[in-house]
This record gives structure tokens, C-alpha cells and sequence, in this order.
């Protein structure tokens, strides 16, 4: 028992090594109240231990996510500015990040500390995406962290514009390229509509050989137009889909590569989906939470009159991009296919299959 509490500790001296970076300094120095509260100790900590866990969901919820939120926000407008995209009302949080990103000429728009603490929010991003079910989107994202800057000189040396096209997708420049396994995209009814589409062209396939089929760019299109703010958008691919693929594969350029093969026995298909993983300066979900500051006899002194917007926002990975503190690659997955798979057959490419995250996200989207 004693050592899981030293390995817990240790963990959460690793969190608040990150709420320090992250410019999240109230949150910091409580989190030492909160690491002496966890520390094993044979000493009685009576009453101060019960008050500061006891206040700890309180400061939490109107002090640690406020601190996250006003960085993310920062951070996340001063990429719209330098990219020139359109500013965001929750912008007005930060009043100073978007002029400040349309001013920034030359040089990191991140600072050393930013890079730090933009890392450790990926590490955690990835890490929570791999526990709840989504282990390729974690890759992805992670990944990014180690990709190769494509350039000689350094991505914060280059020209404005070269540095802009680094969040567009199939216009970044990109020197590395990871492979990985990609049987878990037929969980999508969306794949197994464009696969199946093939079966007639890859029952011609002749023994010894392959047939190169049509290439499909994959895109995840809803009804209705939802803009940059993620929430609707994979809300209502969830509904009709699932949220594993759309998250992992929703890139402008991706796209299916197919062959198919006869063998003794069967004909298969050999799919490789390929797309740059990059993110658009603008994307991001947004998260309103009441507080304590919005409370109508506080809200007199603090201005704040409705919600606070929590980003989780896949802008401030641009900006990452935009300095080579993380760097665009591509991205492959690779898998084989029976044709008399019934995931293609004429009911089976109907229908998805989905995990127990989308049930949980469906109280948030």
C-alpha cells in the first residue's frame, strides 16, 4: 500500500511539473498542499489535511480549470492572429493573444516554457485517449512530438507563409512517415462503404495478379455544417457512425489505396489509408462550465456574466507546428480484407460498430 502511494505521488509530481509550465501557478502551489496531504507519513495531519481536501473539488473547478482555460485561450488566439484566421469570441478572455499573433513576425510564437507545457498537455491528451478506447488518435497526436522538422534551418526560421501551410494538411511539409495496423477502420460503416464499393472490380483479379482498384479519399460529411468547433461535428459523426475512425482518419488528403489479390483459397483486398496528420489553426471543442465568478453578487466585481468556455483545442498544436516544436508527418494504416468479409457484405457495410466511449461522450457532444 505504501508504495502505490509513492508511485502516486510521483505521478502527481509529474502533473504539477506540467501545471508549472502551463502557467497554471494558483494550481501549482495548492498541489503541494494536496502532495503533503498524499505523501505517506506516519505523523497524524489532522484537521488541515480534511480542509485542504475537502476544498480541493472547489478549487479545482473555479481556479484550475479557469487557469487552463485562460492559457489554452491564449495560446489558441494567438495562432488565429499569426494565421489569419477569424477570431473567436472567446478570444475576448485573452484580449491581447490575437493582436498579438498578427504582430509576430519572425521567430517561436511559443515560448521555451509554452513548447514544455503544450508537450506535457499532448502527453496527457494521448495518454487519456489510449485509456478510453481511441489508442490510434493517441498515437497520432503523440507522435508529433518526435516527428523530424522537414527543414535545415529550423520551421521558426521560415517564411510566413511556408510556416502557415504546416496546419494545412497536405500542403506541410512532412519528412517522416509511420506505419501501423489498420484492421480496427472497419469499424466504420464509412470504410466499409468505400471498400465495398471495390468488390466488384476485385473479384477480376487473376492468381499471381494484382489489381490495383480506384483510390477513395475518405471523408466524414453530416448533414449539418458545425464550423471549426469539433463538438457538433464529431457529435453527429458519432451518432451515425462512430467516433474511433472519424478522430483518427478526418485529414483533408486522406485516402484509401487498394489492390486486390487472388489466392488458392480467396480474393482479398490490401487497403493502406495514407494522410497527413496535421491540425488546422482554428479546431478545437469547446466546453461552457458554470462558476463561482458568474454567481450574480460576484459577477459585479469580476465582469463575468455567463459560463466560461473550456478549450480543448487542437489549435494550439498548430502553433506547435508553426515553431517545429512538433512537426507534421504521414501517417499509413494497413490491412487486409476477405471480399466475403461479412463487415462488406451487402448488410455489414451498414452499420458500425461502436465501444463504450460513445456513450460516455455522448452527455458532452
Amino acid at each position: 500500500m505504501r508504495s502505490i502511494r509513492y508511485i502516486f505521488c510521483f505521478v502527481w509530481i509529474s502533473l504539477m511539473g506540467w501545471m508549472l509550465s502551463y502557467r497554471m501557478y494558483i494550481s501549482f502551489v495548492y498541489s503541494i498542499a494536496m502532495l503533503w496531504c498524499f505523501w505517506p507519513s506516519a505523523s497524524k495531519k489532522g484537521i488541515r489535511f480534511w480542509l485542504i481536501i475537502g476544498l480541493s473539488p472547489l478549487v479545482i473547478w473555479n481556479v484550475g480549470l479557469i487557469e487552463y482555460g485562460r492559457t489554452t485561450i491564449d495560446l489558441h488566439c494567438r495562432v488565429l492572429g499569426f494565421t489569419a484566421a477569424k477570431k473567436e469570441s472567446f478570444c475576448s478572455y485573452m484580449p491581447q493573444a490575437y493582436k498579438a499573433g498578427q504582430k509576430h513576425k519572425k521567430g517561436p510564437l511559443f515560448s521555451a516554457q509554452e513548447h514544455i507545457g503544450v508537450h506535457g498537455f499532448n502527453f496527457l491528451l494521448a495518454s487519456g485517449g489510449f485509456f478510453a478506447g481511441l489508442p490510434e488518435v493517441a498515437w497520432e497526436t503523440f507522435y508529433m512530438s518526435f516527428a523530424s522538422d522537414p527543414t535545415k534551418n529550423g520551421m521558426e526560421n521560415q517564411s510566413k507563409k511556408i510556416r502557415q501551410n504546416q496546419c494545412k494538411g497536405k500542403k506541410a511539409q512532412k519528412k517522416d512517415v509511420s506505419r501501423g495496423n489498420g484492421n480496427w477502420m472497419f469499424s466504420s460503416r464509412r470504410i466499409r462503404t468505400l471498400v465495398a464499393k471495390e468488390i466488384p472490380k476485385a473479384k477480376k483479379a487473376k492468381k499471381g495478379t494484382p489489381k490495383k482498384l480506384k483510390n477513395q479519399l475518405v471523408e466524414f460529411k453530416t448533414k449539418k455544417e458545425h464550423g471549426n468547433n469539433g463538438n457538433g461535428y464529431y457529435g453527429e459523426l458519432m451518432r451515425t457512425d462512430n467516433i474511433r475512425v472519424p478522430l483518427t482518419l478526418a485529414v483533408s488528403d486522406g485516402t484509401l489505396y487498394m489492390e486486390a489479390q487472388k489466392n488458392d483459397s480467396e480474393t482479398v483486398i490490401d487497403v493502406v489509408w495514407r494522410g497527413s496528420i496535421t491540425y488546422p489553426s482554428n479546431s478545437h471543442f469547446t466546453f461552457p462550465i458554470p462558476t463561482i465568478y458568474s454567481v450574480p453578487w460576484i459577477s459585479s466585481f469580476t465582469g463575468m456574466k455567463s459560463d466560461f468556455p473550456i478549450l480543448l483545442s487542437e489549435g494550439i498544436f498548430c502553433g506547435m507546428l508553426l515553431d517545429g516544436a512538433m512537426n507534421a508527418y504521414t501517417q499509413e494504416w494497413h490491412t487486409v480484407i476477405s471480399i466475403s468479409d461479412e463487415r462488406i457484405g451487402k448488410e455489414g457495410r451498414k452499420q458500425s460498430q461502436k465501444g463504450w466511449i460513445e456513450f460516455v461522450l455522448g452527455f458532452a457532444m
